[in-house]
Formats: structure tokens, C-alpha cells, sequence
């Protein structure tokens, strides 16, 4: 019951946008404005009902998926052959 308990305190902990787009896998452009703010509740709502527009959104973040991934990890390390 105490897992229960925490479970139902941390969904009404309010989240910066940043932290919300971090958690969605979104760019904080593309969190829609709720009035109320974010809190965790809110963001696991939308990470299990996946509305479409959340799921346009992570198409569109770069770091998503295992091809933004890698371009990401190739970005940062250089072009082949280094030097």
C-alpha cells in the first residue's frame, strides 16, 4: 500500500516544461500549454494514451529512435577517419 501511496503523491509533482519534453521524448516547442502546468501524473496519462499529436511530435525530435541515435552519436564524435 505504501507503493501506492508514493505512486498517487509523485503524480501531483509539478515538472518544469523542459522536464516534461524530456520525459515525452518531445521538443519543449511541441508541449501543448495546459493552463495548470505539468505535473508527472500528466505526463504518464499521455505516455500511455499516446495521442496523436505526441506521437507526430517525437517523429520530429531528432534524438528519437535508433537512427536519431546514431546520428547523434556520429555528430558528436567527428567525421570518419577523425583528424
Amino acid at each position: 500500500m505504501s507503493t501506492q501511496r508514493s505512486r498517487m503523491d509523485s503524480a501531483a509533482q509539478p515538472l518544469k516544461r523542459a522536464a516534461a519534453a524530456a520525459r515525452l521524448g518531445i521538443a519543449v516547442a511541441d508541449l501543448p500549454e495546459l493552463g495548470a502546468g505539468w505535473t508527472v501524473g500528466e505526463v504518464w496519462r499521455l505516455r500511455r494514451e499516446r495521442p496523436d499529436w505526441l506521437i507526430e511530435a517525437r517523429r520530429r525530435f531528432p534524438g528519437r529512435g535508433p537512427r536519431g541515435r546514431v546520428r547523434t552519436r556520429a555528430d558528436s564524435i567527428g567525421p570518419a577517419g577523425g583528424r
